[in-house]
């Protein structure tokens, strides 16, 4: 990921708010909690 395009936020409250989620990359077991539950809500 470029410097540039980097995103900090308070908390994850603050950045789920915003619309992110969690970095597939850096976050690994954040993202697949996080991708868990958005395939639920299909």
């Amino acid at each position: 990921m470029k410097i540039e395009n980097r995103v900090f936020f308070k908390d994850e409250e603050e950045a789920l708010a915003h619309s992110y989620r969690p970095c597939g990359h850096c976050m690994k077991k954040a993202y697949e909690v996080w991708r868990g539950a958005q395939r639920s809500k299909r």
